[in-house]
């Protein structure tokens, strides 16, 4: 029988004054996300999103929370920093692929 394919990417989410909070990561596009938080936090409506393994950290806001859910959409971003982000989303999303 072959194992279940990983869906998901692990990642932490940052926010001003407090501790990460360890995520996981669906539905990976360049436009947002969805995440699962693996601890119960407040979100604030901006967050940072780190996946894991990348020194990069995305600017998000905050869409909809339901308890340990929450949908985010990356912040538009402008000449090299926006570069940054697509790239490290890319090498995310190829990383997924690789999984499955």
């Amino acid at each position: 029988m072959k194992p279940a394919s990983q869906s998901y990417l692990n990642g932490f989410v940052e926010m001003l004054g407090r501790s990460r909070i360890p995520c996981r990561i669906f539905d990976l596009s360049e436009g947002g996300a969805r995440l699962e938080l693996l601890e119960r936090a407040h979100l604030l409506p901006t967050i940072g999103l780190r996946i894991a393994e990348s020194h990069r950290v995305l600017e998000c806001n905050v869409t909809l929370v339901d308890r340990d859910r929450a949908n985010i959409t990356f912040k538009a971003l402008d000449g090299v920093e926006a570069a940054a982000a697509r790239r490290t989303i890319r090498k995310a999303l190829d990383q997924l692929a690789r999984v499955n």
